[in-house]
């Protein structure tokens, strides 16, 4: 189970380190986790060591080859076995070596003692588990290098980045004729029986019973063992995270068997046991957890329980609930919401018509009859807040209808896939844009009918309008930022996020949102929810690109590739984020196919700034390629789109070229009308909301204008400037393309530019690294780091 020797993901940063400072070091982890592969690399990173290869027992001083100057003694994997001597023949050979020849050992688990003396007493470095496995963008790039089409974090979930098993699943996908999941390569008699020879058929029996026990278990904690098997076990548990077939998760505490392990053993616990689990789980807010368990150990009538108390906590997990097709099960109001959440997962609007009619038929049902009364009254509200057919102002009349002060409707999902409360589920923008009465009057509907802690979420929504519409009120901001605290919801801690994103002017603010994101962004990739972590990502290099930071810029570009697939956890609104970075990096192909699924989606599902948005950046790709008219017409829809409800900001983040835009619109407007207007001044409207059309438009173009110099494209006078061995932005994209293998006609049309262009870049590349080839050109771009 070798990672494929053609494409190298290299590993061997740490482990440099290490031989930098001792000349003894160890590998530990199971067989496949890339022992060999990082020791093949280390060897072609230093030609100048002579690799031997030598068991524990045959390890002899040796004289470097021809063109050498070291000898690196590569000792075959060690056994957990006792090796009399060994210690003592070890410090006599140590003691001999010249300066400059290291040794390395290889084991696949617990290390022998006799080289645990080296070990404490400092004369040896353990290289663990945890430096093998391939991080997220890794599993993301070593499947794209190799042409494979498996979802790539599906692979990485299931994985964990275990180097051999993403590169075994990849070569038997490729010769599969149908695309198989992740889940379903893992369930393949090769990999079982892999697992099952060359991993657990080396443990001891002891190990294997207790692997055996707790392989139901996604997640383990000291409470859950002692409450199962009240014996831990803490030394098997040891030996079993020194190969790497267990882990621990030091920030959240607890530890868990590898999940491709898991399922190879397929061993079903007693059913009171995986009871205790589920419930265990359901207590302390494992959700996720307590649905895979509850999978594992339950029939069909324990399930339905299982979604009938988790309804509302389950719809934004992977990976689906493999709900009943049994029509009755549909009329608990429980599980009709979450047969809603499916089909809204759907975006067939046909469906989603047809539910919600039958939702207020069941609702009326209730009515007449009082069964699950209070029960389908919260369903219908939530299904109706989900369903973008109905519109915002009418579904706080229809919650004004259906409800009684005192008696306050919780609602179970705001943000849903976003970072920005204002558009989440649900766009609230028409809550905010009407008169000051008529928002005095919404703000106290939803304090009288809805729970209190849905309170918060409509500050933040209430907030981002302000900012969008250019009403900013500093002291309201950090009043409401006070009360989101390191404990609160993950969902209220992201749009904390976004909100000083959005609000950071200047170095001050950067500064600002520099220490918020330090504080929190880690913590929140953390999470279990892959929405949370995908849209932390995209904030957090939206803030790098407000800034400038163009290197981190194209970082999350190649670890993301660009991807536009809308895969379960990879939201929309992440995909906004990318093209976003599309657009500052000039690279309009990529921008326009997101773009293209993008704005069916915004205009589908009613969110009305992202709409707005969207259809001015697809102007600017059109203006990009110089065509004019259609630029106009994106534009004019734009700001059609963006006019009832006066967005100001959506328009001004975008630079030069988003303010040319403006002007071509305006002039477009001044040619149509008989008579010019005459523009009166921002001061005698008191905010935009009262502005004429016209002066609106101008208002925006004076703010699109004052905030041009903070836009984090590249400037000419700044291409000019780089020194002559650092390649521009876009030769490090044509060289990123190099990397991959990509032919000057696939960089062209990747790029978007024209064939003479790219070989032009490649001939700077060339000149600036000092190279000839391609080959040559990757190698000294990676030693330089730029990939």
């Amino acid at each position: 189970m070798s990672i494929e020797t053609e494409i190298i993901i290299d590993k061997t940063g740490p482990v440099e380190e290490l031989l930098k400072r001792k000349s003894v070091i160890c590998l530990c982890g199971m067989p496949g986790i890339g022992k060999k592969t990082m020791v093949r690399t280390l060897l072609n990173n230093h030609p100048e060591a002579d690799g031997k290869i030598c068991s524990a027992e045959e390890l002899e001083p040796s004289v470097p080859g021809e063109g050498k100057s070291c000898t690196w003694y590569l000792v075959r994997k060690l056994e957990a076995r006792e090796y009399p001597g060994l210690a003592e023949k070890l410090w006599d050979f140590f003691r001999r070596m010249p300066k400059g020849d290291k040794v390395i050992f290889a084991a696949d688990g617990i290390v022998p003692e006799a080289l645990l003396e080296f070990l404490w007493n400092g004369a040896m470095e353990m290289v663990y588990p945890e430096s093998f496995w391939f991080t997220e963008a890794e599993t993301y790039r070593y499947l794209k290098a190799v042409g494979s089409v498996l979802d790539r974090g599906e692979t990485y979930r299931l994985t964990r980045g275990w180097a051999g098993c993403i590169a075994l699943m990849a070569r038997i996908q490729r010769q599969l004729p149908e695309k198989w999941s992740p889940e379903e390569l893992c369930s393949r008699y090769e990999i079982r029986k892999y697992v099952g020879d060359r991993i657990l058929g080396i443990l001891s029996e002891k190990e294997q019973k207790f692997l055996m026990e707790r392989a139901f278990c996604p997640r383990l904690e000291r409470e859950l063992e002692e409450l199962l098997w009240k014996d831990h076990d803490e030394e098997t548990e040891e030996r079993l995270f020194a190969s790497g077939i267990m882990s621990y998760v030091p920030w959240r505490n607890f530890w868990r068997v590898h999940p491709v392990i898991r399922r190879a053993l397929r061993k079903s616990p007693e059913q009171e046991t995986g009871r205790k689990a589920v419930r265990w789980y359901e207590e302390h807010g494992y959700i996720s957890e307590a649905l895979e368990c509850c999978r594992s150990i339950s029939g069909e009538a324990e399930y339905q329980e299982f979604l009938v108390r988790n309804y509302d906590r389950l719809s934004f997990l992977p990976g689906g609930l493999n709900l009943s097709q049994d029509k009755r099960e549909e009329e608990k109001p429980e599980l009709f919401f979450l047969k809603w959440m499916e089909v809204y997962f759907s975006q067939k609007w046909g469906r989603m018509e047809k539910y919600y009619r039958k939702a207020w038929l069941l609702w009326q049902e209730a009515e007449r009859t009082g069964k699950d009364l209070e029960k389908w009254r919260e369903v219908f509200l939530n299904i109706s807040y989900v369903n973008p057919f109905v519109e915002t102002r009418e579904w706080m009349e229809l919650t004004e209808e259906l409800t009684e002060p005192g008696r306050r409707l919780r609602l179970y999902y705001i943000l849903g896939e976003s970072f920005s409360y204002l558009s989440g589920i649900r766009d609230l923008t028409p809550l905010f844009a009407g008169t000051r009465e008529e928002v005095r009057a919404w703000e106290k509907l939803w304090q009288e009918r809805l729970a209190p802690e849905t309170y918060l979420a409509y500050r933040l929504a209430k907030l981002e309008y302000d900012f969008q519409t250019d009403r900013i009120q500093p002291q309201e901001l950090e009043e409401v930022l006070r009360e989101i605290g390191p404990e609160s919801p993950w969902q209220l801690r992201l749009g904390k996020l976004f909100l000083l994103y959005l609000f950071a002017e200047g170095e001050e603010g950067k500064n600002q949102v520099q220490r918020a994101l330090e504080d929190t962004v880690e913590d929140l990739k953390k999470e279990e929810s892959q929405v949370c972590r995908y849209n932390t990502t995209a904030l957090y290099y939206l803030s790098e690109a407000k800034w400038g930071e163009k290197e981190d810029m194209l970082r999350w570009l190649r670890d993301t590739g660009g991807d536009i697939e809308n895969k379960w956890g990879k939201t929309c609104f992440h995909m906004a984020a990318q093209v976003k970075i599309h657009l500052y990096l000039e690279n309009y192909t990529q921008a326009e196919k997101a773009l293209k699924i993008l704005i069916p989606f915004f205009q589908g599902n009613h969110i009305w700034k992202y709409r707005a948005e969207s259809l001015f950046q697809m102007a600017m790709v059109e203006k990009a390629r110089g065509r004019e008219a259609e630029a106009l017409r994106w534009t004019a829809e734009a700001i059609q789109a963006a006019e009832p409800w006066r967005y100001v900001r959506i328009f001004t983040g975008y630079g030069p070229k988003g303010r040319e835009l403006l002007e071509d619109y305006i002039r477009f407007l001044e040619k149509s009308r008989q008579e010019p207007v005459r523009i009166k001044k921002k001061y005698k409207y008191g905010n935009v909301r009262n502005m004429p059309y016209k002066d609106w438009l101008n208002y925006i173009l004076r703010k699109a204008k004052k905030s041009q110099a903070r836009y984090p494209g590249t400037k000419k006078e700044e291409k000019e400037a780089y020194p002559a061995e650092k390649l521009t932005l876009t030769e490090q994209m044509v060289l990123q393309y190099l990397k991959q293998g990509c032919t000057n006609g696939e960089i062209s049309r990747e790029m978007n530019i024209k064939l003479p262009t790219v070989k032009s870049h490649i001939y700077n590349i060339y000149k600036k690294l000092g190279v000839s080839t391609r080959l040559q050109a990757v190698e000294k771009g990676r030693e330089k780091g730029f990939l």
